[in-house]
């Protein structure tokens, strides 16, 4: 349950009667606050063990801050400007919608959340930290979690194996849960669409099949009968007008403002300034997705519904949902991105790596400039190296971290030369002025994007361990056992 007000809400996105409210992404990638389930009942039901258990709110935040750390390229906790970094712009994703009074409590609820998240046992037994996933010093903000993506993945194999073994009932529930994670963690945002909502789930429990153990069969067994269940209920008319709408959005993506085109006829708005030919081929979704709801449509009159509802303004809505699932899948299919947020100067360089093939040219000329040459932070390039689509800033990105690799090197071989000669003191005390500070980054960078393994310096961790910390050397596969298997002590045990 968040503290953080709002003057309303994004929308309430509860399948039950007991609701809680906690920080989301919204379809805009905005964070913002809404109402959601109260989840505790469905953990009860599943006999999820206390001691393993994490709070939703919890899951829902440290992945919000997944989401924008994928976003920039950073990782969190691996360098102290990059943290900052990542603080800054979470900061810019604030909706409107939340309170300026109550930003500095949405930030630390975020870190709490990241932090709380990392700090828990069954976290910390999971995978031991690596030299590349420490933090460089106290100043960073966030504990590094390199290994999040994979665990929310193996934990919710551990959630469909307890709601499978047990027979829990509230398929809608955890259905809604699925979207709830899996829509921030990936960084798309909640939107409204039950179709969108379920081949989500379906598509998560085929990815972890392979880590139901035992109990696969019924697993699949459960996944059939559900998809039975959703395609009795889509017969007769949903593929006719999917497929509709498909026809219209034909070669949409090549036409310029198809992000903004597409994302204002979700909306129900007016789009200005688009080309004549995008106007023409958004008209026929345009009139489909405006019609009053009391009246019969065009396309109602060509399918059954029979089976559905008898209901217009119930079937209106359906055919309105089914299109919007029809822009929505058709946009993610070809690459545009909805909703699109635009860089507005002046912005930090290394924005630009993964903005498409202008952007990254216009990075690398930058880099490349002889007459301003562009000195970049580690965790800068680090982003770079992450984001970059074009081999060739990769490539650039990746012997630039080099070569500061080898300088500062170079550079703390010289101080501790120095430090054995009094003679060199004045020599290097000139060299420090025009010199990088003697650190370990660049050569932690280094190691990390060329897969080098060997020794580093001793590092500063952001926080302090655990009362009770778990033995750093942990068998993997008792870390994974215990993911998978969620149950409390004392029942079924799930194998």
């Amino acid at each position: 349950m968040t503290a953080v007000r709002t003057t309303y809400e994004a929308g309430c996105f509860a399948v039950t009667a007991s609701s809680q409210k906690i920080l989301i992404l919204d379809r805009f990638k905005k964070i913002t606050v809404a109402t959601v389930d109260n989840f505790a009942p469905l953990f009860i039901a599943m006999s999820v063990d206390p001691e393993k258990s994490i709070g939703v709110e919890h899951l829902m935040n440290a992945s919000i801050v997944y989401a924008i750390s994928h976003e920039l390229g950073i990782p969190p906790g691996l360098f102290e400007a990059g943290d900052k970094a990542l603080i800054e712009y979470s900061r810019s994703q604030i909706s409107d919608q939340v309170d300026p009074a109550d930003h500095d409590l949405l930030i630390k609820e975020l870190s709490h959340s990241w932090q709380w998240v990392a700090v828990h046992p069954l976290l910390k037994k999971y995978i031991k930290l690596d030299e590349y996933l420490r933090a460089d010093s106290r100043e960073c903000l966030f504990i590094p979690m390199g290994f999040f993506e994979l665990f929310i993945h193996d934990y919710f194999a551990g959630f469909v194996k307890s709601y499978v073994y047990q027979g829990v009932t509230e398929f809608e529930l955890i259905k809604q849960l699925t979207h709830l994670i899996f829509s921030t963690l990936h960084g798309v945002g909640l939107y409204q669409n039950r179709f969108l909502k379920t081949e989500l789930f379906f598509a998560k429990i085929s990815k972890i099949l392979n880590e139901t153990g035992q109990i696969r069969e019924q697993v699949e067994t459960f996944l059939a009968k559900a998809k039975q269940d959703d395609h009795i209920f889509k017969s007769m008319w949903f593929v006719n007008i999917r497929d509709w709408a498909k026809i219209e959005l034909d070669d949409i993506e090549t036409l310029e403002g198809a992000a903004n085109g597409l994302s204002h006829l979700l909306e129900n708005q007016p789009s200005t300034g688009l080309s004549n030919d995008l106007q023409e081929q958004l008209t026929d979704l345009r009139v489909q997705m405006n019609a009053p709801d009391a009246e019969v449509s065009s396309l109602m009159k060509t399918c059954d519904f029979s089976h559905v509802s008898k209901e217009v303004n119930i079937l209106n809505a359906l055919i309105k949902e089914t299109i919007g699932y029809a822009v929505v899948s058709y946009s993610r299919e070809h690459g545009i991105t909805l909703y699109p947020q635009f860089l507005v100067k002046p912005f930090p360089l290394y924005r630009l790596a993964g903005k498409g093939s202008f952007a990254e040219e216009e990075l690398i000329t930058e880099l490349l400039s002889t007459e301003n040459p562009v000195n970049l932070a580690p965790f800068e390039l680090h982003a770079i190296f992450n984001k970059a689509r074009s081999p060739t800033l990769k490539e650039l990105a990746q012997e630039l971290i080099r070569v500061r690799a080898k300088q500062e090197e170079f550079f703390c071989t010289f101080y501790r030369f120095s430090q054995m000669s009094l003679t060199s003191f004045a020599v290097f005390q000139a060299a420090r002025v025009s010199a990088s500070p003697v650190t370990f980054q660049y050569r932690r960078l280094n190691d990390l994007v060329s897969g080098a393994r060997r020794p580093m310096a001793p590092v500063m961790q952001s926080v302090e361990e655990p009362s009770s910390p778990t033995p750093c050397l942990e068998n993997p596969e008792d870390a994974l056992h215990e993911a998978l298997n969620l149950q409390r002590p004392g029942g079924c045990s799930v194998q």
